[in-house]
Parts: structure tokens; sequence; C-alpha cells
């Protein structure tokens, strides 16, 4: 008997039921496989397959296929959807429900309580030579839960950075787009990502999918191959909803023939509610191009950015004739809809007409006009409003067509209206020029103001729209009242399209402003426009150095790429000086990174920054990250933005240095300026800013060593006086609030130098530093020590320092030595003793060394603290790995496996 091997409209839960999505597969199981595990976010559109792509990647059959030790995988698919409100507790017991089901058996996995429980699972994981997979569906379920803090996250970015897991989410947007507070958003777990969009299948995958199933079945479909991919494109939902109506059609009639005008038919009925979803959640640009489509024309060569993430997203197929809708019926569906809201099929529409109809379609689907306002005095008013900003805002004038725009104009002045007539003037329309990558700063910031006059005694209510043609969704709206017989100045905001960050050139728009005024019982709309020019990516004025902060995309996908894996490669590195030189070797990681991939200082010969700092009117170019990474050279500013990008993605927070006629980086060494003395270097070569220590350095001298590029910055900034260098100094995550970074990525990934090319050159900036170090050691401690061996509170800074250095034996010796030599309070130097064993993870050494200093000592509650520290961590464990046992009480938030910092514990007066 004939059956339907179609019908599954769930999640596919076979693996030989799962057809296409090599590409994709072969990305994520390529990432995942890395000898670093590797996270990706997998975006896609409603109906795209993502839970089904998720399912399969966790089948063990399938990963025979791509690891070449699939038993070392443990794959934990976690469906979130349906669970909104789960708690950070919850998740975890839920977690490890997965976890325990999913494990070989000799692996330990207690129930999960808390992070700390996962952090103990994973390490029995990694113990066992195993690596952990984690795929998240519908993962916008955690990030838009208040539940979970932004610690959280952090904690799961640990785990990938700390031990072999990778996560695989799905989600429909960017998952920093779907969190419930911008705190979220910012968090460093997203940078751990790359992106991959799950759109349209390749035509030979969907031919394997109408084929191969219904060949099986007893009712082969291959003939129909055009005629169903007409119907469902290349979109494997909507083609497996054609392939079921015909074989129900088949099985309804008794025939072997397939009448596909009634398979058309009926795949219109079923897939309209589909289209109108689609529809319903289209912004106006995207409205625009899939209408232009729809009547077989060419959408505005503007909005290719737009045609080209709709077919991205599946909506659109590219061929040699050009682009055109995936589908017959969508374009069918688009054609009704159009024809329904009062406009040609023969001319497509613009963005703002679009609009406009969306905006009617809403209340339409809401309810009609009559019941909505009742045809009160307010909703004549409103009714008035709507009908006369639609007829303003569907004039559709070209940005340069001046034509054009007079008609719009006299159009306007034709319209028989009511008004108040002469008492409101609007004038000086001031639009300044727009930059493309700071469209996120004109939501917050004014990129122009109008003037408007009411001459009447009475107020009047008014609604002010600005619209930037092309580069606006739709009109940014400011409602307020009109003071009688006064003049008021408005400040224009718009929202942009981010789009606009791929614009090139310059170009001119026409910037319109309307303004509705209620007064008397009347209605009035006024208009005047402006043609303003909007400049292309990385177009700037230097009226502020903050300004390159909208140019530090630390989080972009190249940035990212590139950071991370320097991170991972040299991670033992930047342990070599324990926290208080951690920052500092990474940033010399990242520095000879840049200087081996051939990264060179070219000054901007036609606009450099020292003329346009100076002429606040000069337009100067400021490349992206991504941009000079790929071209491998840039001036001033262009590596400072990159730098700065490098440091803050792994963490280390920057400022710029707005020296005369150059800008220059600082950045962050994590220590404050209490604790300098656990930086062993001359005060000279830092700084101190916003009570911490900060190092300067001159990106521009990458041909030079990192030292040498370091004192060329210190040089450089001690000229300035105390005074300027407070006010010539912005930090980065400063100006990120005033000149936020535009969202884009612009290149694909571009790899650092391998470890074996970049160890050599980190190796010896590294002896560099060492000798550094050790050349102030000597200078500020040893030869005093040599001159008053009994100075003891030199001696005990001496003994902190090499303890946060990690110089564990040296530390110890010293406090030997010292004790040999009777020199201070022995129950103090038992007690560095202690502590020194304890941060070499020799516990029962340390443990006797505190017992000595509490006998000297019995009623020193510090010392007794100590002392049932040590002994609660022992509890029958044997000695620990060095500087990895984290002491109790304020330092146990840290958890077992962070490193363990001087002042977490009690130190005796020597």
């Amino acid at each position: 008997m004939l059956h339907n091997p179609f019908l599954n409209r769930s999640m596919i839960c076979s693996v030989d039921e799962f057809f296409g999505r090599q590409r994709e597969l072969n990305y994520v199981m390529g990432r995942i496989g890395a000898p670093t595990p590797q996270s990706v976010s997998v975006l896609g559109e409603r109906r795209t397959g993502k839970s089904s792509f998720l399912w399969h990647i966790a089948q063990k059959q399938v990963h025979s296929r791509y690891f070449d030790e699939p038993e070392r995988y443990v794959f934990l698919l976690v469906d979130f959807q349906g669970r909104p409100n789960l708690s950070e507790e919850e998740f975890c017991r839920f977690f490890g429900e997965q976890l325990r089901a999913g494990v070989p058996a000799a692996v330990d996995i207690p129930p999960l309580r808390n992070t700390a429980d996962i952090l103990t699972a994973v390490q029995n994981l990694t113990g066992a030579g195993l690596r952990l997979v984690c795929l998240f569906d519908e993962f916008e379920s955690i990030t838009r839960n208040a539940g979970f803090s932004a610690g959280f996250f952090g904690f799961l970015r640990s785990l990938a950075n700390l031990y072999p897991v990778a996560y695989v989410t799905s989600s429909r947007r960017d998952l920093p787009s779907l969190c419930h507070e911008e705190q979220i958003a910012e968090s460093p777990f997203f940078n751990i990502f790359s992106k991959l969009h799950l759109g349209s299948m390749p035509e030979a995958e969907v031919e394997d999918l109408i084929a191969t199933p219904s060949v099986a079945a007893g009712l082969s479909l291959l003939p129909h191959t055009e005629a169903l991919m007409r119907l469902g494109g290349r979109w494997p939902f909507f083609v497996q909803i054609a392939c079921a109506t015909a074989f129900d059609l088949v099985m309804e009639t008794g025939t072997d023939e397939v009448d596909m005008s009634q398979v058309e038919y009926r795949f219109q009925a079923e897939t309209d509610s589909h289209f109108h979803y689609f529809w319903d959640h289209f912004n106006d640009t995207e409205r625009a191009v899939l209408a232009s489509l729809a009547n077989q024309q060419e959408p505005d060569a503007t909005l290719a950015h737009v045609t080209e993430t709709l077919a991205r997203d599946g909506y659109v197929q590219n061929d040699e004739s050009g682009a055109r809708l995936f589908s017959i019926s969508f374009e069918h569906y688009l054609r009704q809809v159009l024809a329904k809201d009062g406009r040609s099929t023969r001319a497509g529409p613009s963005t703002a007409s679009v609009a406009s109809t969306a905006d009617d379609e809403s209340l339409r689907r809401s309810g009609s006009w009559s019941k909505r306002l009742k045809y009160t005095g307010a909703g004549l008013f409103v009714v008035s409003m709507l009908a006369l900003l639609s007829h303003v805002f569907s004039a559709g004038e070209k940005p340069n067509d001046a034509d054009a725009q007079l008609a719009t104009s006299s159009r306007l002045s034709e319209t028989n209206y009511p008004t108040a007539a002469g008492f409101f003037r609007l004038f000086e329309l001031d639009v300044n020029d727009i930059f493309a990558s700071f469209y996120p700063t004109y939501t917050r910031q004014p990129l122009g103001r109008v003037r408007i006059t009411n001459d009447d005694s009475v107020p009047a209510e008014a609604t002010l729209q600005f619209y930037l043609s092309n580069w606006q969704r739709r009109p940014t709206e400011k409602r307020f009242v009109l003071a009688p017989q006064t003049t008021q100045d408005v400040d224009l905001m718009a929202l942009l399209d981010p789009a606009i960050v791929h614009l090139q050139d310059v170009s001119p728009v026409q910037a319109k402003v309307v303004v509705t005024i209620s007064s008397r019982g009347q209605v009035q709309a006024i208009q005047q426009t402006q043609e303003v020019r909007v400049y292309g990516r990385g177009a700037l004025r230097w009226d502020s150095v903050s300004r390159a902060a909208a140019f530090i995309t630390s989080t972009d996908r190249t940035v990212d790429g590139f950071a991370r894996s320097l991170l991972v490669a040299f991670e033992e590195e930047a342990r070599a000086l324990g926290t208080p030189g951690r920052n500092l070797i990474r940033a010399m990681v990242l520095f000879e990174a840049l200087k081996q991939h051939e990264v060179r200082y070219v000054p901007d010969a036609n606009t450099p920054y020292a003329r346009s700092s100076v002429d606040k009117t000069t337009i100067d170019h400021v490349q992206y990250p991504a941009e000079v990474l790929k071209r491998k050279a840039g001036d001033c500013d262009d590596l400072t933005a990159l730098y700065c990008a490098l440091l803050e993605n792994v963490g280390i927070a920057t400022a710029l240095v707005d020296y005369p006629g150059h800008i220059f980086p600082m950045f962050d060494t994590g220590i404050s300026r209490n604790d300098a003395d656990l930086l062993p270097l001359d005060k000279n070569l830092y700084v101190v800013f916003d009570e911490r220590l900060w190092i300067p350095l001159e990106i521009t001298q990458l041909d030079k060593s990192f030292l040498h590029a370091w004192r060329a910055g210190v040089d450089e900034l001690s000229k300035l006086s105390s005074l300027n260098q407070r006010r010539l100094v912005v930090p980065t995550d400063q100006a990120w609030q005033e000149y936020p970074p535009a969202s884009l990525s612009l290149a694909n990934e571009v790899a650092p130098p391998d470890r074996a090319t970049l160890a050599p050159h980190v190796q010896a900036a590294f002896a560099e530093l060492r000798q550094l170090i050790d050349e102030y050691v000597e200078t500020a401690y040893l030869d005093p020590l040599v001159v008053t061996p009994d100075n003891k509170q030199l001696r005990l800074k001496l003994i902190k320092l090499y303890l946060a250095l990690l110089q564990y034996d040296t530390a110890i010796n010293t406090a030997e030595t010292h004790l040999l030599q009777k020199l201070g309070d022995p129950a103090a130097t038992y007690n560095q003793l202690g502590v020194g064993y304890f941060m070499k993870g020799e516990l029962t050494r340390s443990a006797l060394n505190f017992q000595r200093a509490l006998d000297l000592r019995p009623q020193d509650s510090g010392l007794r603290g100590n002392l049932d520290l040590v002994l609660a961590r022992m509890g029958g464990q044997s000695d620990q790995e060095p500087g990895r046992v984290a002491p109790t009480g304020q330092a146990a938030d840290k958890g077992a496996a962070e490193v363990v910092d001087v002042d977490d514990f009690y130190w005796l007066d020597p």
C-alpha cells in the first residue's frame, strides 16, 4: 500500500530521513573536531530545520564520518523550547539529567545543583579524556530569561576557555540581539561563536530530498522535480509540503498521475499562513525588495545588501538571470497582498510606500478603524493625521530627483485638509552630514535640528516625523507641545538601517521633516526637506578622539577568531608571571602576532591624523580592524583601533591617547595603584590612570620589539603634563558610551601566525621582559636587603612579589633564609612558609608551617584561619597542583580551579 513519506512536519529524528546540509555539517563538525573545540551559533529563519540539524549532529552514527576518535566526544542535546522561565538552578539540574544520560558509565556525574557542580562534571569528563559538545536548541529562551545573570554566561565562557568544551546554539537571530539586558548582550561569552546561517539548500540536495523518499515509497516524483522546486524552491520545509501534497492527491484519486495544477492549488492554500507570517515580520526595506521582485522588477541598487540578506535566509534565489523569489506561490501571495493594498502590480513600491502599507495592514489586522477609534473627536483626528502622513510619506521620491521632490511638495500644498492657517511655521532645518560608521550614535545624539514657530495664542499638540530617504526603515517620531507665541528648536534623532555601514562612497540623500499640528480642533501638516551628504564606511571628522571607539569592534568575528586562537595557543605563557603579568603578556603576544602577520604602519598621505585632528572640517578615513588584518597596513588610527579591539576582545581594558597630531593606545595591566608592588617594573614604565597601572604603547612601531614600542609610548606620554595626561586620555569603554561600534562583519576569518612560527618571537620578547623584571627586583629589593638584611617589611614585600609571580621556590628559600638567620618574628616567617607551600600545592608542609606559627602565637585568630583553611582543603587529599587551590572565605567564590592571590591570606606583621 502506498504511504506518504513526506508527512513529518516536526523535527526529523531519523538519520536516514535527514537530507542535505552537507556544507553546514562539514562546517560545524570541523570546528567541533578542531584541536581546540570551537563554538558555533546556528542562525536561521522559522522552518529552516534548525532543530533537525542539531538532532542530526548529536547522533553517534554521524560522528564516525567526521572524527577519528568519535568515542571521545560526548554530545549533549538540550531543547529549551517551552522552558522560558528556567532558573539557573533548574538549568543546572536539567543540564545534569541530560548529561548523565549521555556519558559512559565509567565517568561519575553526580546530580548537578549549581555551576560549581557543572564545573566538577566537566573536570571529570576532561580527566577521562572526553570532549563535551553542548547543543542548545532555542537558546534565546535562556538569553531572554532575566533569571540568568552576566556571571552565568561568563561561567559558560570560562568552561570553553579552560576545557575541551564547545557549544552549538540555534536561534533565529544573533544571540546578542536576543538578550534581556544590555550587560548580557555585551558579554564576552558571545565572542566565542562563529556564525552559520541555515538558509536554502543546493539544488542537488533538494533533488535528493524529492527523489529518494518518493522512490522508496513506490511513487517516483523525479519527473516532477522542476515543478515541485518552483513551488517549494530550495527551502526543505516547503519542498516537503509540495511533495506531501502530490502524494496525497495520488492516494486520493487512485491513479499514478500527478496533477501539478491541483498540487499548486493545494500548496498555495496550505502555505499562505506561513507566507503571511513572513510578510508580517519583514522590515520595510525587505518588503520593498520583495515587492519589486514580485512585480518582476530589479530591486533598487541601493538595497543590494538587503537582497543579499534575503537570499542568504532563503527568501530569494540568485541564478544566471538575476534575483527572484524562492517560490512562485510566494510570488503569487505577494502580488495578492500588493493588489489588495491598492498598489499596481506593475510598479515596484518605494520603501516609504511599503512602510505605509505595513502600518495600514497592521491596523486592519487589529480591528477595523471605525471599531478601534469609534469616530470620536480624537478618533477623527487620528484618522486624519494617519491619512495625511500616509500621503506625505508615500511620495516615493528618489533621493537625487529634485523634480520629484518639488512634485511631492506641490501635491501636499494642494491637499484640502482643515488647517489653522498662518499660525505655524517650520524653518531653519539644519541636518548635519551623516557618517555611516556612526549610525548607532544618531539614536542618542542629534544629527540636526529644526525650528518651529507657533504664532497662535493657544498651545498646540505637535508630532514631528523625521525621515532620511533610503536609510531609515520608518520615520523617527517625536511628540511635544508648542507653547503659544513661541519658537522652539527640536533636535532630530534617527534610527538608521545598519546596512548603511556598507556604503562605500559619498551619497547625497533627502532629509524630510513633517510636523503634524493639532490646534483648535483642526489638523495641519507642514514639511521641509534638505539634501544632505552621507559619507560611507570609515569616514569621520576628528572633533573628538573618542570617535575612534566606533572602530574598535572587539566582538567582530574576524577580530575574535584572530585573538581567541592566540589566547588558547599561548595560555601557558600568559600564566608565567601570575596574575600581575597576565595582561602584560597577553598584550605582548598580540603585538608579536601582528608583527609576524606582517601588519605594518603606513602613514596616510592624503589626510594624516596630524592634519585632520587639527582641522575639524577635514574628512579622514579609518579602517575597521578586520580590514587592517586583511590588508596588513594602516596608519596610526587604524592600528590603534585594531590593537584596542584585540585587547578588548581578550578582556583587557584599553584607552585612547590624543597626543598632539597623533593617536596611540594604552592598556590596563589589571593592577591597582595600591598593589603596584606586585608589578615589578620601574615606575617610569607605566602611568597611573583611574587608580590603576596602565602601559602606553606606540603601536606604529610594529617593526620594532614590544619593549621598544612600550618605551616609545612612555616617552611620548611623559612629554605631557599630568593635567594633559588626564585630559587627553579617554578610556575605550567610556568612549563607547558616546560612539558605539557598528555591528558588522567585513571579512572572512584571518588566521594568526601558528604557534610554531610565533613562539620563538614571543619567547624572545618574554626574555626581554624577564630581564627587565630581574633588574628591577635586584635594584629595588635584593641590593637594599644586602645593606639592611633586617628590613623585615621589605623582605615581606619581596616574598609576596615572588608568590604573585609564581616563583614559589624562590619565595620559600627567601623565607627559610630569613628563619635561619633568626631575623624578624619566627611566627611571621612560618606563616610565610605556610602560604608559600599552600600556593605551591604542598598542603602537608603548608599545614605544618601554619601549625608552627600558631604554636608561637596561639591566640592569633588569623593564623588559626590559615591553618583551618589548609586542613579543610586537605580533606584526605594529596598535594595539589601548584597555585590551583582556592582558599575559603572571600576567595572561595572563585572556584577550585582559580589561581590564588597572595592577598587572600592572613599575613602577620614581621
